[in-house]
Parts: structure tokens; sequence; C-alpha cells
């Protein structure tokens, strides 16, 4: 009866030991490997992202209403910081909002504040973890300079690039082409403004 339970035992002791190895072996062959071989789809659709982006505005050059260019625009390199959104229809086809701050000097010492609220629509290119996105935005600019308020249409093609670090995060530079029209009954008064977004910017994806 001893030698019974004994042999009993032993096999009980050696069926633990086994399970404990094939356990092991799972974590080893298909635990840790499959982690680290599944890969995140950071595209996928439906995909949503946040981003907040500070940077500098830099005028470029106006334009009269006969297309002359007009190389002393009054401005100085000013400031801005954007706040934007974005919904992915597909991994590559989104669509977006934006909302822009901008301030730049003028010569005469005042400022000029422009905030374009404009929706987006774009493709964005990716190359293993690099993002490149090419959108163009089209709104409204609130403009305001020395007591004088003007609102009208804004045009903003648009592109950078970005490092994925990880599901969540990305971050990278960009730049925006503003054209900024500002008609008006007289002719003469009319201008075509072109000033030049470059930012930093942090994306916020979930």
């Amino acid at each position: 009866m001893k030698r019974f339970i004994l042999f009993i035992c032993c096999c009980l002791l050696t069926g633990v030991v086994f399970s404990q190895e094939a356990d092991d072996s799972g974590e080893e062959e298909g635990g840790m490997p499959e982690i680290i071989s599944s890969s995140y789809d950071f595209h996928e659709p439906g995909a949503m992202q946040m981003k907040v982006a500070l940077g500098v505005d830099v005028p470029l050059f106006n334009q009269d209403a006969d297309g002359r260019i007009i190389k002393n625009t009054g401005m100085h390199t000013g400031g801005l910081l954007s706040l934007g959104f974005t919904y992915f229809f597909t991994s590559s086809i989104n669509m977006g909002f934006d909302a822009v701050f901008n301030f730049l000097p003028t010569t005469g010492s005042n400022l000029l504040f422009y905030v374009p609220l404009t929706v987006r629509g774009g493709y964005q290119f990716v190359w293993g973890k690099f993002e490149i996105p090419v959108n163009l935005g089209a709104g409204i600019a609130i403009q305001t300079c020395a007591n004088r308020n003007y609102y009208g249409l804004i045009l903003r093609p648009e592109t950078g690039i970005y490092y994925r670090q990880g599901p969540d995060w990305s971050f990278g530079v960009g730049t925006v082409w503003n054209f900024i029209p500002q008609w008006y009954k007289d002719k003469n008064d009319t201008r075509y403004g072109n000033i030049l977004e470059i930012s930093a910017a942090v994306r916020f994806h979930f």
C-alpha cells in the first residue's frame, strides 16, 4: 500500500513538473514572440487624432488686384498656436478642421491678428514610422489690426513630416501656405496676402 501511494505521488509530481515546462515553453514559443511579432495598425479606418502646434508666421509677399507682386508687406515675422482634429475614412484619406491663432508685428508698431477657421481634406503617405500628410484647407479668416476688422476667405495647402513614436503619439514639423484675399469695392485696395507657417507639432492618436 505504501509503495502504491509513493507511486501515485511520484506520478503527480512528474505531471506538475512537465506541466510547468509546457507553460514556460508556451511563453517562450507562443507568448513573447507573438507579442513582439504582432503589429498595431496605426492607420486603420475610423482612427482620429488631435494636433497642437507652435511656430512662426513668415510674411512672403502681397499681390494686388492685377496679380502684381508687392514685396513690402508691411509685416514682420510673428507667431502662431494651432489646434486641429483629423478623422481617417481609410488608412490614408482623412478630413478634419483647424483653428489657428496668428499674430504678426507691422511696420507701424501695431499687431495684425488673424484666426483661420478651416475645414481640411487630405491624404497621408506612410514610410515606416514616418507619416507625410498632404492637405488642403479652406474656410474663413478673422482679421484685425489697428481697430480695423476684416472677415474673408482663406486657403491653406499644407504638408509636413511626423515620426510615429507609438500607437498614441507622433511628433514632427509642418508647413502651411496661407493665401488670404482681401477684396474691396475700390480695386486699388484689394490685396492677396501670402504668409508661410512653419511649426513644430505633437499629435495624439486615438
